[in-house]
Protein backbone atom coordinates (compact mmCIF):
# COMPACT_ATOMS: atom_id res chain seq x y z
CA UNK A 1 0.00 0.00 0.00
CA UNK A 2 1.40 3.41 -0.93
CA UNK A 3 0.89 6.60 1.03
CA UNK A 4 -1.72 7.67 -1.51
CA UNK A 5 -3.67 4.43 -0.94
CA UNK A 6 -3.70 4.92 2.83
CA UNK A 7 -5.92 7.99 2.60
CA UNK A 8 -8.85 6.26 0.93
CA UNK A 9 -12.14 4.96 2.23
CA UNK A 10 -11.19 1.46 1.08
CA UNK A 11 -8.19 1.36 3.40
CA UNK A 12 -9.79 3.20 6.33
CA UNK A 13 -10.85 0.12 8.31
CA UNK A 14 -7.29 -1.21 8.19
CA UNK A 15 -5.92 2.14 9.34
CA UNK A 16 -8.43 2.31 12.20
CA UNK A 17 -7.40 -1.19 13.29
CA UNK A 18 -3.67 -0.40 13.05
CA UNK A 19 -4.22 2.67 15.25
CA UNK A 20 -5.96 0.49 17.87
CA UNK A 21 -9.31 2.25 17.40
CA UNK A 22 -11.28 -0.67 15.99
CA UNK A 23 -13.22 -1.08 19.24
CA UNK A 24 -14.96 2.28 18.75
CA UNK A 25 -18.40 2.62 17.20
CA UNK A 26 -18.08 3.93 13.63
CA UNK A 27 -19.52 3.54 10.14
CA UNK A 28 -17.49 3.97 6.99
CA UNK A 29 -19.23 5.03 3.79
CA UNK A 30 -22.72 4.30 5.13
CA UNK A 31 -24.87 7.35 5.78
CA UNK A 32 -28.07 5.31 6.07
CA UNK A 33 -27.48 2.78 8.87
CA UNK A 34 -28.89 4.12 12.12
CA UNK A 35 -26.35 2.70 14.55
CA UNK A 36 -26.55 4.59 17.88
CA UNK A 37 -23.60 6.67 19.04
CA UNK A 38 -21.62 6.04 15.85
CA UNK A 39 -19.14 8.36 14.18
CA UNK A 40 -19.92 8.24 10.46
CA UNK A 41 -17.93 9.15 7.35
CA UNK A 42 -19.83 9.17 4.07
CA UNK A 43 -20.38 10.98 0.83
CA UNK A 44 -23.83 12.40 0.18
CA UNK A 45 -24.73 14.36 -2.94
CA UNK A 46 -21.05 14.76 -3.77
CA UNK A 47 -20.09 16.15 -0.36
CA UNK A 48 -17.83 14.26 2.03
CA UNK A 49 -18.78 14.65 5.66
CA UNK A 50 -18.39 13.24 9.13
CA UNK A 51 -21.16 13.24 11.70
CA UNK A 52 -22.33 11.52 14.86
CA UNK A 53 -25.48 9.48 15.44
CA UNK A 54 -27.34 10.00 18.73
CA UNK A 55 -28.73 7.38 21.12
CA UNK A 56 -31.60 6.66 18.72
CA UNK A 57 -29.30 6.32 15.72
CA UNK A 58 -30.42 9.64 14.31
CA UNK A 59 -28.16 12.40 13.06
CA UNK A 60 -28.35 15.44 15.30
CA UNK A 61 -26.70 17.73 12.80
CA UNK A 62 -26.74 16.98 9.09
CA UNK A 63 -23.01 17.44 8.83
CA UNK A 64 -20.55 18.13 11.60
CA UNK A 65 -17.72 18.71 9.16
CA UNK A 66 -17.50 18.71 5.40
CA UNK A 67 -14.43 18.04 3.28
CA UNK A 68 -13.46 18.87 -0.30
CA UNK A 69 -12.34 15.31 -1.13
CA UNK A 70 -12.11 11.74 0.11
CA UNK A 71 -8.54 12.03 1.39
CA UNK A 72 -9.35 15.08 3.53
CA UNK A 73 -12.46 13.34 4.87
CA UNK A 74 -10.46 10.25 5.85
CA UNK A 75 -7.87 12.33 7.72
CA UNK A 76 -10.61 14.37 9.46
CA UNK A 77 -12.43 11.18 10.43
CA UNK A 78 -9.27 9.74 12.01
CA UNK A 79 -8.72 12.95 13.99
CA UNK A 80 -12.29 12.75 15.33
CA UNK A 81 -12.01 9.04 16.10
CA UNK A 82 -8.77 9.64 18.00
CA UNK A 83 -10.55 12.37 19.96
CA UNK A 84 -13.34 9.99 20.91
CA UNK A 85 -10.77 7.42 22.05
CA UNK A 86 -9.02 10.04 24.18
CA UNK A 87 -12.26 11.12 25.86
CA UNK A 88 -13.15 7.48 26.62
CA UNK A 89 -9.70 6.85 28.09
CA UNK A 90 -9.84 9.98 30.26
CA UNK A 91 -13.31 9.08 31.54
CA UNK A 92 -12.13 5.59 32.36
CA UNK A 93 -9.09 6.91 34.23
CA UNK A 94 -11.24 9.40 36.16
CA UNK A 95 -13.68 6.63 37.13
CA UNK A 96 -10.79 4.43 38.27
CA UNK A 97 -9.42 7.24 40.45
CA UNK A 98 -12.82 7.63 42.14
CA UNK A 99 -12.80 3.93 43.03
CA UNK A 100 -9.45 4.21 44.83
Amino acid sequence: MTDDDSNTLASLTNRVDRLGLGHLNFLIGDAETRRPYALVIAQDEGVWSTFVRDERGLTRVKSVRTYPDERSAVEGFLVLLNGIALVKRLRSEAAAEKDV
